[in-house]
Formats: structure tokens, C-alpha cells, sequence
């Protein structure tokens, strides 16, 4: 899948006396034909303006229909801005122009597992690997897949058959990581975990999955440790800033806790449990009012609408 988008200035070209905008020269080098558009989707696509680019792709499909490769592009385009089901259809139809594209069935696979339609999902990725067996990326999709059916040991399978493949994957580890999780090997995860952060130092979470063993292990110091270096990477984490209140709070360390829990709020306004916690923190704290306001909006957040303000005391 295409990487992520930068957005840029308007940028200007100067052809003989004329300056032109980019957009501009675009219409002017090429024909208003399918391909034209489709060029034109791909450079929009590449400078970072996603809707553009879906709206050339359509133009193009709708001069040419029969393009699989310009469905999959646009399927791709559609997974990116989270539209998982328009995307599915984009996949479908480049397949049935084109059977056989693996890596149009590796993407409708993954937008089927978003879908939560991991039978679907799995039966793309198989088909993958019939067609290409040393397919790391199929098998850690399909990893995936079987996890989602609760098939752990199946999940495990296959990612130690993408690891074998790629052995410097990151996210093979970690996704073997959370499958040992899920079988209540912690100690296992822990050690997946950690090999994950060791090819991949940004890996967010997995200090972030640690941390949680952690805290479950009884290891609290550790796994304040695993949230502060999880936020680091990415400050606005919420679930993050959350545990990190958690764990705070059993240390006893008020203020730290409250702190965590303001931040959470700050992230996330909605974030109930988050009130709830906060509230009672500012109770032992003595900030009996603090603590109401907070036990208040947990209890409207939770209910879905508006309490009447708690009264005067």
C-alpha cells in the first residue's frame, strides 16, 4: 500500500513565458483521455492530496471501466481513507478483470479483515500463497486472519513461516507477540515483544503491549517504564497516558496519576474511565468539588446525555 501523505505548496513551472500551476500543466501535457486521468490520479496521489486522486481515478474508470489496475489503485486510495467496503468492491472488480493479481487479493483480504470478515479474508490470503508459496506478506496476513478466528496456533504457524521468509520483521514478532498473549504466555509475548523493539526501536506497540504484561505481571515499575517510553514515540497516545495514570495510581503516586488522567481527558474528552479515575484521585487529594465534577461527567458520558448539575453542598 502507498505511503502516507505530505501536503506541499503550490508549486509553479515555467514553460516559455507562461507560468503554469502544477494542475494546470497537467491538463496542458496530457489528453483528456482514461490514461491522462490516471496519470494525473497517481502524481495528485504521490504530492499527498488523496481526494483528488480518487476523484481522477473515477474519471478514469469512467472513460475506461476495464482497467484493473487503475480499480486497484483506487481500491487502495478508498483503504487508505478508511472505506473499507467501497475499497472491497474496487478489489473485486480489478480481480475479475485481472484473476489471479496477488496483490489485489492480499488487499481485499486485509480490507476484509477490517470488515470483520476473516473467513473471507483467509481465503484471499491462501490464495495468495497457492499462487506465490514464499509470500512473507500472505503469510503474516494470514496469521492475521486465523488469530481473528481464535486459531492461535495457527496464527503462530504463520507467522514463524513470514518470519522464516523475512527474518528482520518486526511485526512477525510482535504479531507472534500478542498470539502468545492470547494463550496467557506472557513471558513468551515479553520475550517476542522485546525482539520486535529490538529490530524496531519505534515500535510503539510493542513498549506499549509490554507494558501491559507488565502491569499484569505485577511489574508496575516496568511497565511505567514501557508507557513512558511508548509516549515518547508518540505523545498523544491516549490508551498510553491512560495506563501510565494506571499504573501511576497503584504505585500511589498521586499527582503523577492525576496528571496522566488530565492528559488522557485532554486526548480524549469522552474517555469515561478516565473521569472516573481522576475523580477519585482528586478525592483523596481533597479537591472534593474536582472530584464531583469528574464523577459527574463520567456518569453523562456513560448514560449517553446530560445530568442535571450536582448540587450545592
Amino acid at each position: 500500500m502507498r505511503g502516507g501523505f505530505v501536503k506541499s505548496f503550490l508549486v509553479i513551472m515555467v514553460i516559455g513565458t507562461t507560468i503554469l500551476a502544477i494542475g494546470d500543466a497537467w491538463r496542458w501535457a496530457t489528453s483528456n483521455t482514461a490514461a491522462g486521468h490516471l496519470r494525473h490520479a497517481d502524481d495528485l496521489w504521490d504530492r499527498g492530496y488523496p481526494d483528488e486522486a480518487i476523484a481522477e481515478y473515477r474519471e478514469s474508470l469512467r472513460r475506461n471501466p476495464k482497467n484493473a489496475d487503475a480499480h486497484f489503485k483506487l481500491g487502495e486510495a478508498l483503504a487508505n481513507k478508511g472505506d473499507q467496503a467501497a475499497a472491497a468492491t474496487e478489489f473485486r472488480e480489478s480481480l475479475r478483470l485481472k484473476p489471479g493479481n496477488v496483490d489485489a487479493l492480499n488487499s481485499l483480504g486485509v480490507a476484509l479483515l477490517n470488515l470483520g470478515d476473516p473467513d473471507g479474508a483467509l481465503t484471499n490470503f491462501e490464495q495468495v500463497i497457492r499462487l506465490k508459496p514464499n509470500n512473507e506478506v500472505a503469510h503474516l496476513n494470514l496469521g492475521n486472519a486465523l488469530e481473528d478466528k481464535g486459531d492461535h496456533d495457527g496464527a503462530i504457524r504463520e507467522y514463524r513461516e513470514s518470519l522464516r521468509l523475512s527474518p528482520y520483521s518486526p511485526d512477525a514478532h510482535y504479531n507472534i507477540g500478542n498470539s502468545l498473549y492470547n494463550k496467557k504466555d506472557l513471558k513468551g509475548a515479553v520475550a517476542e515483544y522485546d525482539e520486535a523493539k529490538r529490530l524496531d526501536v519505534g515500535y510503539v506497540s510493542a513498549y506499549f503491549n509490554t507494558g501491559i504484561v507488565m502491569a499484569e505481571t505485577g511489574e508496575n515499575d516496568r511497565a511505567i517504564e514501557e508507557f513512558q517510553k511508548a509516549l515518547r514515540l508518540k505523545p498523544d497516545s491516549v490508551q498510553a497516558h491512560y495506563n501510565l495514570g494506571l499504573a501511576f495510581e497503584r504505585k500511589g503516586d498521586r499527582e503523577d496519576a492525576i496528571a496522566e488522567f488530565r492528559a488522557t481527558i485532554r486526548l480524549k474528552p469522552d474517555h469515561a474511565e478516565a473521569h472516573e479515575h481522576l475523580g477519585t484521585e482528586l478525592e483523596r487529594k481533597g479537591d472534593r468539588e474536582g472530584a464531583l465534577r469528574e464523577k459527574h461527567d463520567a456518569a453523562e458520558i456513560k448514560l449517553g446525555h446530560e445530568l442535571p448539575a450536582s448540587p450545592p453542598r
